[in-house]
């Protein structure tokens, strides 16, 4: 695992029990890293969601684009229609 932190002492000191101190540095490296990983993810679903937009994977569904398919339950939900009289 990769540490992200600078300097052990310097933080431990702020706790006045090093084991916890030290728990909770292990947390943070743990948070930290499935942070990056979660970052990684998204990006490659992204990536994914544009290739099959470029390949017209939404034709004949009645979306245009990934980019107007998030609002189409708000665009055929009956109460978010706007009222014309």
């Amino acid at each position: 695992m990769t540490t992200f932190h600078s300097n052990t002492s310097t933080q431990s000191a702020k706790f006045p029990d090093p084991e916890r101190a030290e728990v909770l540095l292990r947390l943070g490296d743990e948070i930290t890293e499935m942070s990056a990983h979660l970052d990684a993810g998204t990006y490659q679903l992204l990536q994914l969601i544009g290739r099959f937009d470029q390949q017209g994977g939404w034709h004949g569904t009645g979306i245009l684009s990934s980019a107007t398919a998030p609002a189409l339950p708000y665009l055929l939900h009956p109460c978010s229609r706007v009222p014309t009289g």
